[in-house]
């Protein structure tokens, strides 16, 4: 793809669903597959292929480069997308389990239908935020799109996951956030979370569920050491070089924290998340509770 055509899906493509959807996700960038650019220019020609809008239909902008996995009919669960929906069934109290995601996220995640906006602080994909791509030449416009769009649209609820983006979140925001992560935009709570990516800890709520669901009830007294050390599960999550998915890797070498992790969400439930994690018990609660007070 040329330089220009690059340059024009980085200022101008947003995401998936609807600008007018009563929740919001708002993230740094998508992801894409480890060989990166081999991937830039068909997913750029299939935005094209839908117009060139700022905001498509998830599905179809898959479909047209071919890559139909997380919408077939039973599809696994991406990993970002599974725990942003997580989220938002149980703000719409709901206590989801893995087919509820899995249906949720092939029929109505992003959907020009749906109930969701999902979009990104940067237009052009990266396997991680370590892959060199141009963030920042159009960030400043892309943030007062945003800002725009949500005082126009005026969602109920907007997520915005990343905390080293606090500064471009809270300009985006048009405030500051509260020590919770959260604040008001006009009618809409806005809140900062943690990446998706990065909840590992609350895997540590219930040990022993989380050392069945890896297979071996062995292990349960060496996860118990680990989350013995931590006030909280949540307080796990503490460096880079040591974050929940290395630590347990360190006791079960062949971890695997998106299959894996996620049976062992399933298994130990939000309830008991819910209880162990102060700081997500009361963010959640916070969220739930807004609403309904506006």
């Amino acid at each position: 793809m040329s330089p220009p055509e690059l340059a024009h899906m980085a200022e101008h493509f947003y995401g998936y669903g609807r600008w007018d959807a009563p929740f919001w996700f708002i993230g740094p960038e998508a992801g894409m597959g480890k060989d990166g650019e081999d991937g830039l220019a068909v997913r750029c020609e299939s935005w094209r292929q839908l117009g060139c809008a700022p905001i498509v239909d998830c599905a179809a902008h898959h479909r047209g480069f071919a890559f139909t996995k997380w919408h077939q009919h039973h599809p696994p669960t991406q990993p970002t997308w599974r725990q942003l929906i997580r989220l938002l069934l149980a703000f719409k109290g709901m206590n989801p389990n893995l087919d509820d995601i899995r249906a949720y996220q092939r029929d109505h995640w992003g959907r020009e239908n749906g109930e969701t906006c999902v979009i990104e602080l940067s237009g052009v994909p990266a396997p991680n935020m370590r892959v060199p791509r141009d963030r920042l030449s159009f960030l400043s416009r892309r943030v007062e799109r945003i800002r725009h769009q949500i005082r126009e649209y005026r969602p109920e609820l907007i997520v915005m996951y990343g905390v080293r983006q606090r500064k471009a979140w809270e300009q985006v925001a048009g405030t500051n956030f509260d020590s919770s992560g959260i604040c008001h935009v006009g009618k809409a709570v806005a809140a900062i979370a943690r990446h998706p990516v990065t909840v590992g800890g609350l895997l540590f709520s219930d040990t022993a569920a989380f050392a069945l669901a890896l297979g071996g009830a062995n292990l349960a007294a060496k996860l118990a050491n680990i989350r013995g050390l931590f006030s909280t599960p949540e307080d796990i999550n503490d460096d880079p070089d040591s974050a929940p998915s290395k630590r347990v890797a360190g006791v079960y070498r062949q971890y695997n924290k998106v299959i894996e992790g996620t049976l062992a969400a399933q298994r130990i439930g939000i309830d008991r998340m819910l209880a162990e994690c102060p700081h997500f018990r009361n963010w959640i609660e916070r969220l739930a509770a807004l609403p309904a007070g506006m």
